[in-house]
């Protein structure tokens, strides 16, 4: 079946195709997503088979987990165990563009985290249409980048017709900007580390110079 392409609003998303979005999701569907860094492939914790179909599809490795999507702070400490030190940091640098490595509680399902380490993936993006659809949803995301990082296309078209290889839903954002994935930090131990180097690295940079 061939995906369902919905031209959002950047900064006010329309609530009629946020739950168009929310009712496939909830249908065990597949949602491609703009985020503040690059395009995002989603779906739901409990939707195995949507998991399993990003994760051939993305032809990604037993470690390689998917990134918890939130709202805001409400929800971190279901998902993850949060240090005070650790807390301080994520609160000064969201929304954003940075993943945040922490221990993951028993309420993670074991194909959403590190097989070994048993740690989560946790992102709170500065993008209006994926956090408008996150606050519709009531619940996080569960997602991962749409593309490895050498994938390179032409046009923001080419990703969107590429997309409809794998997505139910593809909430196209009018002139979005290819950007590069996420920093990556770990902050299951101090002192913090950094990843991988990403978009936000500069304001990172900043705010640890401050600190």
């Amino acid at each position: 079946m061939k995906a369902v392409i919905l031209e959002m609003n950047p900064q006010t998303p329309q609530p009629t195709k946020l739950r168009r979005a929310v009712e496939a999701l909830q249908a065990g569907g597949i949602v491609a997503i703009p985020t503040d860094t690059v395009y995002a492939l989603a779906t739901r914790l409990q939707n195995k088979a949507g998991i399993e179909r990003i994760r051939k599809y993305r032809k990604m490795s037993e470690e390689k987990y998917m990134t918890f999507l939130i709202e805001s702070l409400t929800p971190i400490a279901e998902y993850a165990h949060v240090s005070n030190a650790a807390f301080k940091l994520i609160r000064q640098l969201i929304p954003g563009s940075y993943t945040f490595i922490l221990p993951a509680t028993k309420a993670v399902p074991k194909q959403a985290m590190h097989p070994r380490r048993h740690t989560v993936g946790i992102r709170i993006p500065d993008e209006p249409v994926t956090l408008a659809l996150l606050r519709e949803l009531g619940e996080p995301l569960l997602s991962i980048s749409a593309f490895a990082q050498d994938v390179v296309f032409d046009s923001f078209e080419d990703l969107i017709r590429e997309l409809q290889a794998v997505a139910d839903v593809i909430l196209k954002v009018p002139n979005f900007s290819l950007g590069e994935p996420s920093t990556v930090l770990d902050l299951t131990a101090e002192p913090f580390t950094i990843v991988r180097e990403g978009a936000g690295m500069e304001e990172l940079e900043g705010f640890l110079l401050e600190s």
